[in-house]
């Protein structure tokens, strides 16, 4: 460790990673968020809106593969943690998964329309479990090398921007992804209407080739540079890590802000196509899914000018300022929802993406770099580094937050009196009911984050002051 890298009294050193490697890291985001993100997205347009399978089923499905990492995420941190080998611990995981990833996710959608609803969702949950089976076995040793990758508080955050920043450029594609399943070159030989699965199933096959290509950059070019510390020490028992992990009231608190988060989105995420669609273009799903493409993309852009801005501020004021700054705008912005979804200016359902979407991407940068300091917490009470273990549930609890929103999401949208089958001639009560969940949901999950960031004890002093100690105990760490 050079002088210049070692924090003393009074003075805050700071440590650039080469941007190839904040690059290479970040290419690895798409195959996890984005890959993760398209089933759940794309479930309701293929095998409810195409296929004609029940809400409540796909609900069910999106609850089964949660449950499911409720088992491989914890198990993978462990594993994670305790692996040694020449390529480190993280690595060689992230390397594999990205050949699995990329071969598995075409197959989630070779269903035969011909198929009764339970053999759709029965090959829908089977493909779903592999495919979320083989994200594990890289997305948690993944999400690890974050938390070791430096140990400074200001570039982490720079590390977490970098990721979303590339997570943007691949969300300008994804809300076009549904458009695309709508073009002529898809659509029935016969008739020549749209056809949703045809189109999903070959787009499939491109992206499962780039989620292989991009999976497999962390793991070229990326470092580990807690190892050789790490490699040093004793394993440590599955049960102790665990429990260890869930007495630390920092994480508890970061993780009770991303379950909140993702269950208040998962709820209200879907009505907001089916709003689109029978509200605003009274059933037209062309119209709908371009309005989409267009929304999600040019909020992929704003996501992406304003990232410098938020990690900016977050190095001066801190993160967890930065971050209550974006709910209490994301709480304002909520309610704009009401106004913005119009039968009569359906541009303006652009407007909420605009805006709420760069509020996502810069919380998104600044939680990951917060859960970097949370291990150094928790190594400086207990004494051991459980990167793993605190990204696997960490991941899994916020999977099975996403998993309970959208599991009411399919009950919420039934309780609305929505019916597939009645199409564009839904009741004037059945919208307004949709409409007002997208306001009221989402406020008053901002209200509650914002009360539980109020008790998060790590700001940019404590931080600071943290790896001191945790450096005069055991070195500093070579960048």
């Amino acid at each position: 460790m050079t002088h210049s890298s070692r924090p003393q009294a009074g003075k805050q050193y700071k440590e650039k990673l080469p941007v190839k490697e904040k690059l290479a890291y970040g290419c690895g985001e798409p195959v996890n968020s984005f890959g993760g993100w398209i089933p759940t997205s794309m479930a309701g347009p293929v095998f409810n809106m195409s296929l004609g399978v029940s809400p409540i089923l796909i609900s069910l499905s999106l609850v089964v593969f949660r449950l499911w990492d409720a088992i491989t995420d914890p198990l993978m941190g462990w594993i994670s943690d305790n692996f040694r080998s020449r390529f480190g611990r993280r690595r060689p995981f992230i390397f594999i998964a990205a050949f699995l990833v990329g071969g598995i996710f075409p197959l989630m959608w070779l269903v035969n329309p011909n198929w009764s609803q339970s053999m759709l969702i029965g090959w829908f949950i089977g493909a779903g479990l592999l495919f979320y089976t083989a994200q594990t076995i890289g997305n948690i040793p993944y999400q690890s090398l974050l938390l070791e990758m430096t140990p400074d508080y200001n570039e982490r955050t720079s590390i977490s921007g970098y990721r979303a920043f590339i997570a943007k450029i691949f969300s300008l594609f994804g809300g076009w992804i549904w458009y695309l399943t709508q073009l002529p070159i898809f659509g029935d030989p016969q008739t020549g209407a749209p056809d949703t699965l045809r189109g999903m199933q070959a787009i499939s096959i491109v992206l499962g080739v780039v989620l292989l290509l991009l999976g497999l950059m962390p793991a070229l070019f990326c470092k580990e540079r807690y190892y050789r510390k790490i490699s040093q020490t004793v394993k440590i028992p599955l049960r102790r890590s665990l429990k260890e992990t869930l007495q630390c009231k920092p994480f508890l608190l970061l993780a009770g802000l991303i379950v909140t988060m993702q269950i208040g989105g998962g709820m209200v995420n879907g009505l907001g196509a089916y709003v689109l669609t029978y509200y605003v273009f009274s059933g037209d799903q062309t119209g709908a899914s371009f309005i989409t493409g267009w929304g999600t993309s040019i909020a992929a852009f704003a996501g992406m000018a304003s990232l410098p801005l938020v990690a900016f501020i977050s190095s001066k004021v801190g993160k967890e300022r930065t971050l209550m700054c974006l709910l209490l705008s994301k709480f304002l912005l909520s309610i704009a929802i009401w106004f913005c979804y119009n039968p009569h200016y359906p541009w303006l359902a652009t407007i909420p993406l605009l805006l709420v979407m760069p509020l996502q991407t810069c919380l998104w940068m600044l939680v990951p770099s917060m859960l970097a300091d949370v291990v150094d917490h928790d190594e400086l009470h207990t004494g051991e580094r459980r990167e793993g273990s605190f990204s696997s549930i960490f991941s899994w609890l916020m999977k099975v937050a996403m998993s309970i929103g959208f599991g009411i999401s399919g009950p919420l949208l039934e309780m609305t009196g929505f019916d597939a089958a009645m199409g564009e001639q839904q009741p004037d009560e059945v919208l307004l009911r949709m409409r007002i969940a997208m306001v009221v949901i989402p406020s008053l999950t901002c209200i509650f984050l914002i009360w539980i960031l109020c008790q998060y004890p790590i700001n940019k002093a404590t931080a600071y002051r943290t790896r001191m100690k945790l450096e005069k105990r055991r070195g500093g760490i070579e960048l």
